[in-house]
């Protein structure tokens, strides 16, 4: 019975082969056009729903049923909040001592007038690294709000300040280097005997000792005490009094985390030549360091 059928079915179709052909040619047609158009239709939602935040980034304030206008370079130098990040630049080195900040300072000293920024020095009385209360508000409205000396580098050997906690909307970009801890307590300890280049004539607290380092620890003088490898933790932590406080592991998770989030570049000594390089190709501004040195 079904060999009969399909021998019927067969002649069938073979007496209407043009026929069929083109019955089946339109059926695609059809079907293919339909997928088409549903495919096309719901692309194009997709795109304009997509295409909808985007015009709001980039033009906020474009009231509802206006029309968008794409913010460019010329409209700001970054961001499209309206905030000219070039000219408005803060950049703060909380620098830690002996790590070869004085030298970087004095190359940004050379270049401040040729590239049109301003380098500010931070002096904290009596050569603190932390700051009072009073002094903190103080100092956050100093740099925030000085703008005729903008765009600016300030340095200073004091400990790392968040800047958000005064609900200031552009914080300050905050830059560091660091060092090995035992080379940079090696360099201390000589630099309070013998000075540098920088201030030669300025007489150090221990000027005229001359016992050497290895001398001192072999004696356990607090000089050379290991705790003191612990300085730049604290100018990483913060102002908080646990920071310094040699060996807490809570100021060394800090530290951490505001090296991590808070930072925008940190360096190291013994790559310096790398630090100046990175600096130069994304704040050119305060960069433009390398070809001078």
């Amino acid at each position: 019975m079904m060999l009969l059928l399909h021998k019927k079915f067969k002649k069938i179709f073979l007496a209407t082969r043009p026929l069929h052909w083109l019955i089946l040619g339109a059926v695609c047609l059809f079907t293919c056009g339909g997928y088409w158009f549903l495919w096309s239709e719901e692309h194009l939602e997709t795109l304009h729903n997509a295409i909808k935040p985007l015009a709001k980034i980039a033009a906020p304030g474009v009231p509802s049923g206006g029309s968008v206008q794409y913010v460019t370079q010329s409209t700001v130098s970054f961001g499209g909040d309206g905030f000219d990040y070039e000219n408005q630049l803060v950049v703060l080195y909380n620098r830690v001592p002996k790590t070869g900040s004085t030298s970087f300072v004095n190359i940004a000293y050379d270049l401040c007038k040729r590239n049109k920024f301003h380098v500010l020095h931070i002096n904290v009385t009596a050569n603190m690294h932390v700051l009072s209360l009073p002094n903190q508000i103080s100092f956050v409205r100093n740099v925030t709000k000085w703008h005729e000396m903008k765009p600016a580098l300030y340095h200073g050997h004091m400990a790392f300040l968040d800047f958000s906690k005064f609900q200031i909307s552009h914080k300050p970009i905050y830059i560091n280097i660091v060092r090995k801890p035992l080379d940079r307590l090696v360099s201390y300890y000589y630099f309070l005997r013998s000075g540098d280049n920088y201030r030669p004539n300025l007489v150090r607290k221990k000027a005229g000792n001359k016992i050497t380092f290895d001398e001192c620890v072999e004696l356990k003088q607090p000089d050379c005490d290991p705790k003191n490898m612990w300085l730049q933790i604290p100018f990483f932590c913060g102002h908080a009094a646990k920071c310094w406080e040699p060996g807490n592991a809570w100021a060394l998770d800090q530290a951490k985390r505001n090296l991590v989030n808070e930072y925008f570049l940190v360096g190291v000594t013994e790559q310096m030549e790398d630090f100046v390089d990175l600096l130069e190709i994304s704040l050119p501004r305060c960069g433009k360091l390398q070809r001078y040195c």
